[in-house]
């Protein structure tokens, strides 16, 4: 997306009940229609709270972080013409349940936060839970679905902003947090009316000789059963490999994920 695109994006009139879905919404909504428990898409995040924790301005500063991002109050649904379709809901207080919790117990609180099943129809799409371990010990974990957020926003923006929120609560203040000119629903809005005839043309012209089930080849035969199991392998690199490595994903225009 270039700066001229993202500059013709505006605030959409939120009088309508019912709002299109982005192109990555709509994909997410696909996947979660076929496998509604999977969890493959949770984001669940844990932050230790250490010292004296105001529960009260805690529950202040996440209803701030539901106001000011109305992604995190959505839910979907298909409407008459059998679209995908997504609701905002008006923002209300959020109450985090306070669990007290010992230390060997904490494994599990984990374990079940990260393994909540989200009704998109219904929502939330966005929950918590606060654990005491003791007085000065706190474990906030929150769980997110990955049709409204990713781990960066989560891990970087939600936390920052909540960080801000609490303090300024706490001393009876106003968060000195930016307004928000346009919301993912707008990003959405402005994403439906993209002229993509001949994006789809083209794709249309490279793919029409493939079969629908496009054999690659593997290690191994095809499961007859599509699943998310997954392993994680750490590789350490140089500084200056990871440099390197940097450099030519920016010269190639893409992520180093990508890369």
């Amino acid at each position: 997306m270039n700066a001229t695109n993202q500059n013709s994006i505006h605030s959409v009139k939120r009088g309508l009940k019912e709002h299109p879905l982005s192109w990555f919404q709509e994909r997410m909504w696909m996947i979660n229609s076929k496998r509604p428990d999977d969890l493959s898409y949770n984001i669940p995040v844990v932050f230790l709270l250490e010292g004296n924790l105001n529960i009260e301005v805690l529950n202040k500063s996440l209803t701030e972080i539901l106001r000011r991002h109305e992604t995190l109050r959505a839910s979907f649904t298909t409407n008459t013409r059998g679209e995908p379709v997504q609701i905002i809901t008006p923002a209300s207080s959020f109450s985090l349940p306070v669990i007290r919790a010992e230390e060997s117990e904490i494994p599990r609180h984990i374990s079940e936060n990260a393994a909540h099943v989200f009704d998109l129809t219904l929502g939330p799409i966005f929950t918590g839970r606060l654990l005491a371990i003791n007085p000065q010990r706190h474990l906030l974990l929150l769980n997110v679905h990955h049709i409204a957020a990713d781990g960066w926003s989560i891990e970087s923006i939600l936390f920052s902003e909540l960080l801000e929120c609490y303090e300024a609560f706490y001393c009876k203040k106003q968060p000195n947090l930016k307004s928000l000119p346009v919301q993912y629903t707008d990003f959405a809005y402005w994403q439906r009316q993209l002229d993509m005839s001949n994006d789809l043309e083209y794709w249309r012209k490279h793919l029409a000789d493939y079969e629908a089930s496009l054999e690659l080849p593997s290690d191994f035969l095809r499961v007859p059963q599509s699943g998310s199991a997954s392993e994680r392998f750490e590789y350490h690199y140089s500084e200056e490999f990871s440099q390197a490595l940097e450099k030519f994903a920016q010269s190639h225009g893409c992520t180093m994920f990508m890369a």
